[in-house]
Formats: structure tokens, C-alpha cells, sequence
């Protein structure tokens, strides 16, 4: 007669090794997106100055200046979406220039100025910038962290949005940050 083993000792070891199975931290292969890559070509990137860094296991920082006082900083991030945070600074923008409805033209603005520095982006450039304008156009006041959907660049889920994080004032310096995503891949 064959021994049958107690039920409460197949499920103690079914206990245990449930919390083991996938909550291993991510491993850098795992990553939907695959390895950041630059927005611009380090040799021809029309910038002042330029450099691209993507440690081990994170995502990647693009920083350039596109002129006196002016600075553009690209984080590279997500796995399963694909996300892309852009923070325009410059000396020159005063406070009516960062708040409300004026972030969005001046986000905008520094997306068309990507586009003619030829930036290889995932999203299209100049649909994100008329994106921005349009919401502009249509509310005086849009809403900071609003998701817009980038009618015309990718369908579905993979659809590009697009929104404004944060804008204002620091150091001096006044800035527009935001992000365009896609996903989940």
C-alpha cells in the first residue's frame, strides 16, 4: 500500500516557494525596451556640448546645451512602457513664461527645436509639439501631469502621449519639464 504524505506538508512547501517565483529583481535583459539609446549622435548633434550616460541596470541622461544659459536634459526610462522625460532650462525664461498655458508652447517649442537638431526620438517630434499647441489653444488653463494622446503616432496602447510634469522657477533658471510614453510594449 503506497503512503500518501500529509496534505499540510505539500502545502507548507507550496507556501514557500510561492513568494520566490517572480519577485526576483528585474535583470537588465528582462527589460521590454531594451537598452537606452541616444537621442542625439554624439558627433553630429548640433549641440554646444554634449554627453550620454546610461549606467548599469537604469535608464540613460542625455545632457547638451543648445545655447548661452540654455540646457536640455533627456532622461531614458521604463521597461514595460517606454518613457521619455525631457527638462528645457534657460536663463532667459521669467516666471508668466513657465506657469500655466504657457508651459505647453514652450514644451512645444523645445520639441520643434529637437526635431531641426535632428533628434532620432521614438515619438514623433513635430505631432507631440501640435499636440501641446492645440491643448493650449483649446484651454486656457491645461492641466499639469494631463495625459494628451498624440493622435497620428502609433495606434492603440502603443499610442504616444504626451504631458507637461512640471514648470517654474529654480536658481534663476526657469524650466518645462515633460514626458512622452508609450506602452505597455
Amino acid at each position: 500500500m503506497a503512503r500518501i504524505k500529509p496534505v499540510s506538508s505539500i502545502l507548507f512547501t507550496a507556501v514557500l516557494a510561492i513568494p520566490s517565483v517572480g519577485l526576483a529583481e528585474p535583470v537588465r535583459d528582462d527589460c521590454v525596451r531594451g537598452e537606452p539609446v541616444p537621442v542625439f549622435a554624439p558627433t553630429k548633434s548640433g549641440l554646444r556640448s554634449y554627453q550620454f550616460r546610461s549606467p548599469a541596470g537604469e535608464g540613460a541622461r542625455e545632457l547638451g546645451s543648445l545655447g548661452p544659459g540654455e540646457s536640455l536634459e533627456i532622461r531614458h526610462g521604463g521597461c514595460e512602457y517606454l518613457v521619455m522625460t525631457i527638462r528645457f532650462t534657460s536663463r532667459k525664461l521669467r516666471r508668466q513664461d513657465v506657469s500655466g498655458a504657457n508651459a505647453y508652447p514652450l514644451a512645444a517649442g523645445v520639441l520643434q527645436r529637437m526635431h531641426k537638431l535632428k533628434a532620432q526620438s521614438p515619438y514623433d517630434l513635430v505631432l507631440a509639439a501640435k499636440t501641446l499647441i492645440d491643448a493650449s489653444r483649446r484651454r486656457s488653463h491645461p492641466d499639469f501631469g494631463e495625459s494628451l494622446p498624440v493622435d497620428g503616432d502609433g495606434i492603440d496602447f502603443l499610442q504616444t502621449q504626451i504631458q507637461i510634469d512640471k514648470a517654474g522657477l529654480s536658481h534663476g533658471f526657469g524650466f518645462v519639464e515633460f514626458s512622452l510614453f508609450k506602452g505597455p510594449l
